[in-house]
C-alpha cells in the first residue's frame, strides 16, 4: 500500500471527514479479503458515493454509509468499522446495507486537541513517498547471517515510566530477531521474536519496577510506574477518553515529549492497532519499518 492510502488515514482519523456538498460518509474500510477458491469475488455496491456504482473490492477500501457488499463463491471480506468494531462479511450478509457511526460523528463528540492538527499535518506533508516494507529476517539453512542488533532511535535504552496496570508493552530495535529477557520481582521470562525486531508482550502491571533486556546485547529498558501521564500543553488528561486524543499524545510524546515515556507511546500505538482504529494501525506498521522515525525527528 503506498503511503498515499495510508496518510489519508492519519488525516481522517484526527480530523473530520465531511466534505462539503457532500453526502459520502465513512464507515469503515476493508482490512482484509479472504478468497477460499478461485471462483470467489467481492464487490462493494456504492449507496451515494457514486450512487449506484458497482467497483471490485480491495484491501484498505474505503466504504460509505449504505454501502453493501457482495460476495460471490465463498469468500469472506473482513470490515474494520470507524467505531472500532471489526465484521466478516460472506455470501449470506449479501443484502446488508452499511450503517454505522461515521468518523465524522464520533469527532463531533469528541474534544478538540491543541496542537494535533499541526503534528498530523507534518506527518501528511513527510510522509509522500513509497511505503516501507517491515523487515523480516528470515534464516536460510545452511547459511550464516551476521546480524548486527541496534537500538531503534524510537526507543533508545535506559529508564521507562509506564502508568501502574499498564500490562502489556511494545519493544522495538534494529539488525534482527533477539530473546527478550524480562525480569520482575514475580519471576524471569524469555520470549524470542521469531523473525521480527519488534515484540509485543505482557508484563507484570503490578510491578514498581521491571528489567527489559535483549539477551547477549547491551541494550536495556528499567520500566519503573508512574502516576502521571505527560500531555501537550493546554491539554488535561480528562480530555484523553478518545483513541484520536490518545494517538495524538502518543506521537506528540514520540516527536517532543519527554524521552522516558516512548515506550509507553509505541504501545499506544501497538494497542491503538490491535483495537482497530484506522491510524494507529498505519502508524504502528510505519514505526516497524523505520519510516515513522525519519519523519518524526526530521526538524
Amino acid at each position: 500500500m503506498n503511503s498515499y492510502h495510508w496518510c489519508i488515514s492519519i488525516f481522517l482519523l484526527l480530523f473530520s471527514t465531511a466534505v462539503a456538498g457532500s453526502s459520502c460518509q465513512v464507515v469503515g474500510k476493508i482490512s482484509d479479503i479472504v478468497n477460499k477458491n478461485n471462483g470467489s469475488s467481492a464487490y462493494v455496491l456504492r449507496a451515494a458515493c457514486e450512487p449506484q456504482e458497482r467497483v471490485v473490492a480491495f484491501v484498505y477500501q474505503w466504504l460509505y454509509e449504505g454501502d453493501r457488499i457482495e460476495i460471490t463463491g465463498n469468500a469472506e471480506v473482513l470490515v474494520s468499522l470507524a467505531k472500532g468494531e471489526k465484521r466478516v462479511f460472506t455470501q449470506n450478509t449479501n443484502g446488508i446495507s452499511l450503517h454505522e457511526q461515521t468518523i465524522n460523528d464520533i469527532h463531533k463528540n469528541q474534544n478538540s486537541i491543541s496542537g494535533k492538527v499541526q503534528i498530523a499535518i507534518g506527518i501528511w506533508k513527510a510522509l509522500e513517498r513509497q511505503r516501507k516494507s517491515i523487515p523480516y529476517f528470515n534464516k536460510v539453512r545452511g547459511s550464516a547471517q551476521n546480524l548486527v542488533i541496534t537500538e531503534d532511535p524510537l526507543l533508545p535504552s535506559g529508564l521507562q515510566y509506564l502508568p501502574a496496570d499498564y500490562d502489556r508493552i511494545a519493544l522495538l530495535w534494529k539488525g534482527g530477531p533477539a530473546t527478550v529477557i524480562s525480569t520482575s520481582a514475580e519471576k524471569v521470562k524469555e520470549i524470542r521474536s521469531e523473525s521480527w525486531s519488534y515484540l509485543v508482550l505482557p508484563i507484570s502491571g503490578n510491578q514498581s519496577e521491571n528489567l527489559i533486556r535483549l539477551q547477549n546485547k547491551d541494550i536495556s529498558w528499567n520500566i519503573k510506574t508512574a502516576s502521571t501521564i505527560p500531555v501537550p500543553q493546554g491539554i488535561n488528561e480528562s480530555d484523553l477518553i478518545s483513541p484520536s486524543s490518545q494517538l495524538a499524545r502518543a506521537l506528540w510524546i514520540l516527536k517532543e515529549g519527554p524521552g522516558e515515556w516512548r515506550l509507553f507511546a509505541l504501545s499506544e500505538l501497538a494497542r491503538l492497532s490491535q483495537e482497530g482504529v484506522f491510524s494507529a494501525e498505519e502508524l504502528w506498521k510505519a514505526a516497524l519499518s523505520g519510516e515513522l522515525v525519519s519523519v518524526l525527528q526530521a526538524k
